[in-house]
């Protein structure tokens, strides 16, 4: 019985350091609104950010790079050779017929 008592002490000893000694985040200097993402009333970014937080970085990396290429299949679907004006700047300076917000337009 005191064996465990002993363990439980220092199991909340430990935790008690860990919320005392963490590194606190410096609030931001420039005043801007929460984000807000409701979905069903609920907002969602909370629960978006907790999730973000205990991933781990490479898989943070894996999943936000996912979402990047999905955005520029979305973007290609209303904007034809997008991926060529992304990459290849000169090729952009050559389309002469219309501008990008002039094909948004369009379509």
């Amino acid at each position: 019985m005191g064996f465990l008592m002993i363990i439980l002490l220092i199991m909340v000893g430990i935790i008690s350091l860990y919320f005392l000694l963490r590194p606190r985040v410096k609030p931001f200097h420039v005043n801007v609104e929460p984000m807000v993402m409701k979905m069903m009333g609920v907002n969602m970014f909370p629960v978006f950010h907790f999730m973000m937080s205990i991933m781990p970085a490479s898989m943070r990396k894996q999943t936000v790079t996912k979402e990047v290429k999905f955005a520029l299949l979305i973007l290609n679907a209303y904007i034809p050779n997008l991926n060529i004006m992304l990459l290849n700047p000169a090729k952009r300076l050559q389309e002469t017929d219309m501008t990008l917000l002039e094909r948004l337009h369009t379509k």
